[in-house]
């Protein structure tokens, strides 16, 4: 059946436009009732219809890890009007941070000029209207260097959150495909200093309002991470901050479908593990420790420091790390960095070929080769993995993994501008691996993952958000294979040290240890030290996997021989005590009837 995307645009803007991919000569293009539709539509201020639904002006992480430091414990209804102000402002202030460093790294957007120091907040924000006035100003980022001007707000602030940050656009409900996932996300023509946040209705019920990533590859243009959702009735979009909203955002929806060969893929793609595993997940291992793990939890490896600069990128990492955005900082977690080393060290060799593991191809998940734009490019044989996990729920069945690949695919490629799906590859919750970026999954295929460290790196991404919850141990250990097989092809030891772009870095990292950014999460990058020792365990010929099935399969047989040998034990006894009583009555019937015959 044939859906077509309904949008409800926010007031003010222009109607929302539905427009259908793959209507291309040639083979490759999908059948035109099978190609994604996309529906865009203008986002520039706050929608009074989309203000009246149920938690339209709730808070979130990002906001209350805003409140948290900068308020007291005074319940929102009872704090002064300037109070609100200087959350709000400094709101702004925190997200200004994140966006200075990530343009100073990208060289895009309005803060070309160096890292945006703690400056921007000391000087009370980066924005300078009041929030919940109406008037958003003109605002400033200080550098260590300079100020820069942002661009000119095009709508208006005129309301705020319940705990006090203004809302400088929100859109009307926008209903989703039904039956099949969909996929959001955000484009502009600058970066500025907002939080850009989503919240899927589900069942009549609103989620809470997630965080969506900005997202600098070096290809296309401003934007924020694809979303998707599968399961949900409708979404709406949020943009926070005094600042405004940047020039020309526009909300882009896309409604992947779902193609008869789905279901067929996933079955053909089997997992490392039995589906039994399926539904382990933990927010750390026994014997992760962090991503500078060096066989201790916790231990910090060679050449891993506490916060410092970073390299000769021009950033600089802030004293709680990772993505300086609200949310992020907000977990107050110290990050690690890698110093940088000698661009001219030598990397270890490994030692044994790697089995490639199985990864289900293009055509398999139904990319539309028509969509991406000129051929492939290629870089050096990898020496780095780059570790992500994308934006969205973890709450999608197996079958929903094809759509949601074609989802972000399109994303990428019509609405950032990318020439292809960022990741050379994408694992699913279930331990299943897709080939991402065309070109051949063997060969050094250039991504669009990590900024700045594209050429020389091997980019897979997991779906889902493991800001809290780690993926579940099959998934980890397909990109713990993925990941020997792909650096044993330039005999780089998952456990060892690399340069990339003048910087010493170990050859498994996650995006957060070479952007500003919390991905792949949390939980996922706790169990960086387990997924290295996996990793080795497949460069030294060892099969990790299959010796752990073999543990799993002998515990189990041994549990359930001491079961049995405690039911024979058991059913022995019983015997046992049955015999007894039958001699005990015959050699009493015995007596007794004699002394009844001598009487």
């Amino acid at each position: 059946m044939h859906h077509r995307l309904t949008a409800v645009t926010a007031c003010g803007t222009a109607a929302a436009i539905v427009t259908s991919l793959g209507l291309f000569s040639g083979t490759s293009a999908l059948a035109a009732e099978n190609a994604p539709d996309i529906t865009e539509s203008a986002l520039t201020e706050v929608d009074p219809e989309g203000l009246e639904l149920a938690g339209a002006r709730a808070g979130s992480q990002a906001t209350s890890a805003v409140t948290r430091a900068d308020t007291t414990n005074l319940p929102p209804l009872l704090r002064a009007p300037a109070a609100y102000g200087e959350v709000s402002r400094g709101f702004t202030a925190s997200v200004a941070t994140h966006v200075a460093s990530s343009s100073a790294a990208s060289g895009q957007g309005a803060a070309e000029a160096g890292t945006a120091a703690e400056a921007a907040v000391a000087s009370g924000g980066a924005g300078t209207g009041d929030a919940g006035t109406g008037s958003a100003g003109t605002s400033d980022i200080r550098t260590a260097d300079e100020t820069v001007p942002l661009p000119d707000a095009s709508g208006s602030v005129t309301e705020t959150t319940e705990d006090g940050i203004a809302i400088a656009a929100l859109s009307q409900e926008m209903e989703v495909p039904e039956g099949n996932p969909a996929v959001v996300g955000l484009t502009y023509d600058e970066y500025a200093d907002v939080e850009f946040e989503v919240r899927a209705k589900t069942d009549g019920q609103w989620s809470e309002w997630s965080h969506i990533h900005v997202e600098n590859s070096g290809e296309g243009e401003p934007g924020t991470d694809p979303y998707y959702v599968a399961g949900a009735s409708s979404l709406q979009i949020r943009v926070l901050g005094d600042a405004g909203v940047p020039e020309g955002t526009s909300i882009m929806l896309v409604d992947p479908k779902k193609l008869d060969s789905d279901a067929e893929a996933v079955r053909d793609n089997q997992p490392l593990v039995p589906a039994d595993d399926a539904g382990e997940e933990s927010g750390q291992s026994g014997d992760s420790g962090s991503a500078g793990d060096s066989g201790e939890a916790g231990a910090a490896a060679p050449g891993i420091v506490g916060t410092s600069a970073r390299g000769e990128h021009g950033r600089e990492c802030t004293a709680t790390g990772g993505c300086t955005c609200p949310e992020c900082a907000g977990a107050g977690a110290a990050q690690t960095v890698y110093q940088p080393g000698s661009a001219s060290a030598a990397v270890p060799t490994s030692k044994k070929e790697v089995k490639k593991p199985t990864i289900r191809s293009r055509k398999d998940w139904g990319a539309d080769e028509s969509l991406r734009a000129g051929s492939p490019e290629y870089t050096s044989a990898p020496t780095a993995a780059v570790i992500h996990h994308t934006d969205g729920k973890n709450d999608y069945d197996a079958e929903d993994v094809p759509s949601i690949l074609r989802g972000i695919y399109t994303f990428h490629v019509k609405g950032r501008g990318w020439a292809d799906v960022g990741y050379n590859v994408l694992a699913d919750k279930y331990g299943r691996l897709w080939e991402g970026r065309a070109g051949g999954v063997a060969k050094p295929v250039l991504g669009a993952h990590a900024q700045g460290y594209n050429s020389g790196t091997f980019g897979i991404s997991v779906l889902g958000d493991y800001s809290k919850k780690a993926p579940p141990r099959e998934t980890r250990d397909a990109v713990a294979q993925v990941i020997a097989w792909k650096l044993a092809k330039s005999d780089t030891p998952a456990d060892g040290k690399t340069t990339i772009e003048g910087e010493r870095m170990n050859t498994i990292v996650g995006h957060r240890d070479v952007g500003d950014t919390d991905c792949p999460g949390e939980a996922f990058y706790d169990t960086f030290g387990e997924i290295r020792k996996t990793a080795v365990a497949f460069q030294e010929g060892k099969d990790p996997v299959k010796e752990a099935e073999e543990k799993k399969a002998a515990e189990k047989a041994e549990k359930e021989q001491a079961e049995k040998d405690k039911t024979d034990e058991e059913e022995k006894e019983k015997d046992s005590e049955k015999d007894g009583s039958g001699l005990e009555g015959g050699v009493v019937d015995g007596i007794s009837g004699g002394a009844a015959d001598l009487s």
